[in-house]
């Protein structure tokens, strides 16, 4: 069972249930919501990774990855469900909390604002599967991304793990290649490397890319 989130905001103590990430302390803004990054307690999921060779706590801290329980906070108003239930982290029809179902929670940004969430990725460690939650937009990254000319695209969450946890800096998690589309203006004027594990997803990724007219290397690792 994963360990629940913890949701900091004025009102109730009932939204200090809701999202605990393992990451340093921060504040974000999603959807309307108070989010609250602490380091997480869920030793399975930091077994996972160990497993998988991202030990370095400060590569988690980096991409403020998480883990949760299966329900909302018992006091969202009105307004605040519906922009879950937009972004399809409640779902409509049932009122299920997806971003806390188990699995391991990747956030994603427009790399313009990399530090408020737009999306949600999930690893599911036992099927080792890995899908957005909800609405698919933005990129993983850590906070510093724009400080970086070269920004290296890996098309899978421990890949990208991996390659920070390696040392390497300006990567980012691209989930699905659609959501490169509205990011045309801010990687032109980068350079840009797509990497993968394997040619199909990278040709997607390339293609995605070619699509906005830039050039970028690839590679297969």
């Amino acid at each position: 069972r994963c360990q629940s989130f913890t949701l900091h905001g004025s009102r109730s103590q009932s939204r200090s249930n809701a999202v605990k990430l393992i990451g340093q302390q921060i504040d974000a803004m999603l959807l309307g919501l108070r989010i609250r990054a602490g380091l997480g307690a869920s030793e399975e999921a930091k077994a996972f990774l160990g497993r998988n060779g991202i030990t370095d706590e400060s590569v988690w801290r980096a991409f403020r990855i998480g883990v949760g329980e299966d329900h909302p906070p018992e006091d969202l108003t009105e307004a605040e469900t519906g922009l879950l239930k937009d972004a399809g982290i409640i779902s409509p029809e049932r009122g299920r909390f997806s971003l806390g179902a188990e699995g391991i929670c990747i956030p994603t940004y427009d790399p313009s604002d990399p530090v408020r969430p737009i999306g949600f990725v999930r690893m599911k460690p036992a099927q080792s599967k890995h899908s957005f939650v909800g609405a698919k937009r933005g990129i993983g990254c850590c906070p510093d991304i724009n400080e970086y000319q070269k920004i290296i695209l890996a098309d899978s969450p421990l890949l990208a793990l991996r390659l920070a946890q390696a040392g390497a800096v300006g990567v980012a998690l691209v989930e699905e290649p659609e959501v490169l589309l509205p990011l045309g203006d801010w990687l032109s004027k980068r350079e840009v490397v797509l990497v993968s594990y394997k040619r199909p997803d990278l040709d997607r990724l390339k293609a995605a890319i070619e699509s906005l007219g830039i050039k970028a290397e690839s590679l297969v690792l």
